[in-house]
């Protein structure tokens, strides 16, 4: 299991908007996303100050760490409605 999981979500000039930690994704039964294997880790599609973001792409940094290691990647995601 990892030991820390947080996620940061920034637009594509490089503002950060939204970080999502895994306490507010565990809420759910069976849905740890520390644990190994297929996981999902829901955004509500707003920032820290609970404003709405327009429909576009942005960055999602992933950031784990599991004992002394840490690892990071950032990926491309997409808000629709």
């Amino acid at each position: 299991m990892i030991d820390e999981l947080e996620i940061r979500i920034f637009t594509v000039s490089g503002r950060l908007i939204k970080r999502i930690s895994t306490d507010e994704n565990t809420s759910v039964p069976g849905n740890d996303p520390r644990l190994v294997g297929y996981n999902e880790l829901m955004w509500d599609g707003t920032d820290d100050g609970g404003n709405e973001v327009a429909n576009g792409v942005y960055f999602a940094m992933f950031k784990a760490r599991f004992e002394d290691k840490e690892k990071q990647q950032i990926l491309k995601v997409a808000k629709l409605k």
